[in-house]
């Protein structure tokens, strides 16, 4: 019960942090002032804000811990999963939201936060077709271990 608490701390102070940036950010355009955004961490997510931060015209500055950029991200060889893609159409892959918070559930043993795989599911498709859109070739989807359709993406 400690492990899962300190999830849920983590990650609403995640969230608490990113609205006031993204509150500060828009105060601050609106006054012309430039904004200054810290991004923790090199990994997918964080190479996603930073991204995103400097489309909005924010000075970022990139903080990673280890020797190379890419985080846990550079880690994970076996793909990024995601559920009704447009590569998954284009294969005709039948796939539901349900199926895959399933999967995800049972195969965390009964301590995944149900919260948290639905935010992962819903936001799955989107998070694959940006990745696409900046130039990653995502249209190879695999069926792997814990899973009950094909929906790895690489």
């Amino acid at each position: 019960m400690h492990i899962q608490t300190q999830r849920n701390v983590t990650m609403l102070s995640r969230v608490l942090i990113l609205c006031l940036l993204y509150f500060y950010g828009e105060m601050a355009q609106s006054k012309g002032e430039a904004v200054h955004v810290a991004v923790v961490g090199s990994g997918l997510a964080g190479l996603s804000a930073a991204y995103y931060a400097c489309l909005r015209g924010a000075h970022v500055s990139l903080i990673e811990g280890e020797k190379r950029v890419g985080g846990n991200s550079a880690k994970a060889t076996s793909g990024i999963n995601g559920c009704h893609t447009s590569a998954q159409r284009a294969m005709n892959i039948n796939d539901s939201h349900e199926l895959f918070a399933a999967d995800t559930l049972k195969s965390g043993h009964g301590l995944s936060d149900r919260q948290l795989v639905n935010v992962l599911v819903d936001n799955s498709a989107n998070a694959v077709e940006r990745l696409t859109e900046l130039g990653a070739n995502l249209s190879d989807v695999i069926i792997l271990g814990g899973h009950t359709a094909p929906r790895t993406h690489r």
